[in-house]
């Protein structure tokens, strides 16, 4: 017996569980108190004692007669925040360095399950359903290469086994909760199988299904079956058993719906970026950085996204720009589109939804002073304070106000700075800026600045300072639209010593009543 397993059964037997007796080391008789129904006879079934994993569970109580449950394992936050997961795999599965705590975490989770009414479980064992299916059973891979009403054809291949096969599948629509706790997946016996389809189709679709199922297992023949769930294809390669009319063997397969943007987690409001008109001006050093991270947050997947700069790349854009030397001598805007398209290109279908339009004239040309500004987020990356304050005063005139967001880096690299604009009332961009000049920021020397010989200013930093600088845009963006309407104007700022950048930090701003850009009349 293995050094896991025996500090798991010493465990067990601390928390009240024993060995029944009944020839099978695995199986383990113990009680449960739950609210709902009190003490609870049960038994823990452990599958494998050299990697053992949460167990399944059977209900010893008449009243609970033929139930049987997986155990989920629970969040880092533990049960009291009842946030369960389904899966039988992870880091919270199985300590074996604390194997106590396994014990009881099992004891409480299965509290926390039987104290949820039946509608509750099922659920919750829902929203894990896909990830439950697949986990664990990738033995089959297939693609999908025709989708009936009814049915779908498959070319199927075993992993290990380069022949394919067709298969062809009856097409149904799981719409009901799926509570797999009530089943032994996936599905050892056709009576299994069939309580699966009575349970989670419509009478007409369970008719169909069950001619399908009866029929197959007859007649011996392998067949499949396939199920549309939330836009996902769950597969099942269905064999009968040669000697047990009852017995079947399932092979589990899915293509899943692809979701490029799965992997950000915003919590409260989720791709909310998705769904708002943008205007970025500016695709320099910053605007190229911060341009990437809005299309990697879905911008321009639902509204388009408009992107402006009349400038050209140089090859002095190279160590702090977004673009390759093959850019240079190309209108910035232009060649930014180019880019992130080429980046979206695939089978993907939604990658083929990103739209952006780039306009390769100055702002006052492509947008005169009749000229709507029909956006709900204008981004300022210029970094010509003469420009933005004429551009945050055209804002301030609009009836209703986008949220405007100004970035910009400070002296060479001594800090990057966002200022949030996003109420015509509140302090105008002069007012923020001129007040964290004052009060914020650090000062800076005489050789901060370096004129060059078109009136324009050259500022050296390295691309930390660009790609710091979309970040905190980024940042600044999250929270004002998290925000409710008619906040104080807000300044961000993150400073540099050294190039070891500190971190961001914000501070609401009022209007000054002496500014001459926004001074009351």
């Amino acid at each position: 017996m293995n050094q896991i397993w025996e500090g798991l059964v010493d465990a067990l037997s601390i928390c009240g569980f024993y060995a029944n007796g009944e020839g099978s080391p695995l199986d383990f008789d113990g009680f449960v108190d739950t609210k709902r129904f009190g003490r609870v006879n049960l038994t823990l079934i452990f599958k494998d004692e050299k990697y053992p994993d949460f167990p399944s569970v059977k209900f010893n109580d008449e009243k609970m007669k033929g139930l049987y449950r997986k155990v989920p394992h629970v969040n880092q936050d533990g049960c009291d925040q009842g946030d369960l997961c389904y899966i039988q795999r992870g880091e919270y599965v199985f300590d074996a360095y604390n194997p106590k705590r396994t014990v009881l975490l099992i004891c409480e989770a299965i509290k926390t399950t039987l104290d949820r009414s039946r509608e509750e479980y099922a659920k919750e064992f829902t929203r894990e359903m896909l990830a439950y299916w697949i986990d664990g059973k990738e033995e089959g891979r297939f693609t999908i290469k025709q989708i009936g009403p009814q049915n779908v054809r498959v070319e199927f291949s075993k992993q290990g086994n380069s022949n394919q096969l067709q298969v062809f599948g009856e097409l149904y629509h799981l719409y009901r909760d799926v509570d797999f706790s009530a089943f032994e997946y996936p599905f050892p016996t056709k009576k299994d199988l069939l309580s699966f389809g009575k349970k989670c189709l419509g009478k007409r679709a369970y008719s169909r299904f069950l001619k399908i199922v009866l029929r197959g297992c007859y007649n011996k023949e392998q067949f499949s079956l396939i199920f549309e769930w939330k836009g996902n294809l769950l597969g099942l390669l269905v064999t009968p058993s040669e000697g047990n009319d009852d017995c079947i063997t399932c092979l589990p397969f899915y293509h899943v719906k692809s979701n490029m943007f799965s992997r950000n987690t915003m919590t409260k409001k989720e791709n909310f970026l998705q769904h708002k008109k943008i205007l970025l001006i500016g695709c320099g050093t910053l605007g190229s950085n911060l341009l990437l991270m809005l299309i990697k947050s879905g911008v321009g997947f639902n509204q388009p996204l408009t992107i402006i700069d009349s400038d050209k790349y140089g090859e002095e854009n190279f160590s702090r720009h977004y673009l390759g030397l093959s850019s240079v001598g190309k209108n910035k805007a232009s060649e930014m589109k180019d880019a992130m398209l080429s980046q979206c290109r695939g089978l993907n279908e939604s990658s083929r939804n990103l739209k952006i339009i780039a306009k390769t004239r100055n702002f006052e040309d492509e947008f005169n002073e009749n000229c709507e500004l029909p956006y709900d987020i204008i981004l300022d990356t210029t970094g010509n304070e003469t420009f933005s304050n004429y551009l945050g005063r055209r804002l301030c005139k609009m009836q209703k106000m986008p949220l405007y967001v100004c970035g910009y880096i400070y002296g060479r690299s001594r800090a990057v700075c966002a200022s949030v604009i996003k109420d015509s009332q509140k302090a105008c961009l002069k007012c923020v800026d001129d007040f964290a000049k004052e009060k914020i920021l650090p000062k800076l020397s005489d050789n901060e600045y370096i004129v060059d010989s078109c009136n324009s200013v050259y500022i050296p930093f390295p691309i930390t300072a660009s790609i710091s600088a979309a970040n905190l845009m980024m940042t600044a963006l999250y929270k004002s639209l998290q925000k409710e309407e008619g906040q104080e104007s807000v300044f961000w700022w993150q400073c540099c010593e050294d190039n070891v950048w500190g971190g961001m930090q914000c501070r609401e701003i009022s209007k000054n009543m002496g500014c001459p850009s926004c001074k009351v009349s």
